[in-house]
């Protein structure tokens, strides 16, 4: 987050979380640079004072070692001991309301690198690192920092596809009967680049000419109408409300709507296959789209041969033996 970041080394990064946002900062302070120092800590006040409902986690190298941080109550340390160099800091630090959890010492018996939190239930423990992953500094041991009480939102994100029934074929044949292939792909010898190159000039022309489409992925089967998928909503709700509190009327709701969603799921199933041997003739991707909609192989008849040589036959067939379409138990 660029806008919280100030002229010292400090990067910032919010996390969206169940119970809010979490702002997370990384630092590296100079040993002896007062200007680094001073910029972060203004710039870490202005933090405090526009975030004030957000929890904030500051971890990195502030190098001053003439903190001395003792244990207090809690699972936190306090200073004890300091020089003028470090009034600012621990000013500071009391002033925004930081805790310090850090208590590994390094090589010389000092603390270089802090944990600080404006929550006291924030964190639950920093140790030692047992597994780092690079090379140890005898001056900064690696650390592991356990946090508790934050549970990160999951990221929906929809890979767009592109929507080829949409794409201008007219324009796509005239740019590809003006591709000069003789001579894009002649100079090379070799026929991993020619291949790269070919595929170069169709993939730019699609790009220009095909427009792009979101993937949004369904929770439900295409054949559940919204009655159905709102009904199945409110079982879950009553489902998970008499987990919880153990209520016999929100169990006797949920029985009820168990009951009524399972009715439902049956019509809606039994209408989408009517649907498609009634429309198959008209459109035969009906029953490919049906096979897609499963999401599974589906075990299809044995075709005798006289099937195939007469469209009629296969067709009657097929509406007749539509239903016997190897499915799961959807009911369950």
């Amino acid at each position: 987050m660029f806008d919280l970041q100030s002229v010292a080394e400090d990067v910032w990064l919010s996390v969206e979380c169940v119970g809010g946002r979490v702002l997370i900062c990384g630092v590296y302070l100079p040993p002896g640079d007062e200007l680094a120092q001073q910029a972060f800590l203004s710039n870490l006040q202005a933090v405090i004072l526009d975030h004030p409902d957000e929890k904030i986690l500051i971890l990195g190298d502030f190098n001053l070692p003439s903190i001395v941080w003792s244990p207090s109550r809690g699972n936190h340390l306090q200073p004890s001991v300091y020089d003028n160099k470090a009034i600012d800091f621990v000013n500071t630090v009391s002033y925004c309301n930081l805790l310090q959890f850090n208590s590994v010492i390094n090589s010389c018996a000092r603390i270089l690198d802090l944990v600080l939190a404006n929550d006291s239930s924030f964190v639950d423990s920093v140790t030692s690192c047992a597994a780092p992953l690079i090379k140890i500094d005898k001056y900064h041991p690696a650390l592991d920092v356990v946090l508790k009480s934050i549970h990160i939102k999951r990221l929906n994100y929809i890979k767009p596809s592109f929507s080829y029934n949409k794409a201008n074929y007219d324009v796509i044949r005239r740019e590809l009967s003006c591709v000069d292939w003789v001579g894009a792909l002649e100079p090379s010898t070799d026929i991993d680049a020619a291949t790269s190159k070919f595929y170069s000039i169709l993939n730019d022309i699609i790009s220009k000419h095909v427009p792009l489409k979101s993937n949004y992925g369904r929770r439900f089967p295409t054949w559940f109408s919204q009655t159905t998928v709102k009904v199945i909503k409110e079982k879950n709700k009553y489902h998970n409300k008499w987990k919880r509190y153990s209520n016999t009327v929100d169990y006797l709701t949920f029985s009820l709507l168990r009951g009524r969603s399972k009715f439902l799921i049956s019509m809606d199933y039994k209408k989408y296959l009517d649907s498609i041997q009634n429309n198959m003739v008209e459109n035969p991707k009906l029953l490919w789209e049906f096979a897609k909609n499963r999401g599974r192989s589906v075990c299809l008849p044995n075709i005798q041969n006289n099937m195939v040589e007469n469209p009629k036959l296969l067709w009657e067939f097929a509406k007749n033996r539509g239903r016997s379409v190897c499915l799961p138990n959807i009911m369950k």
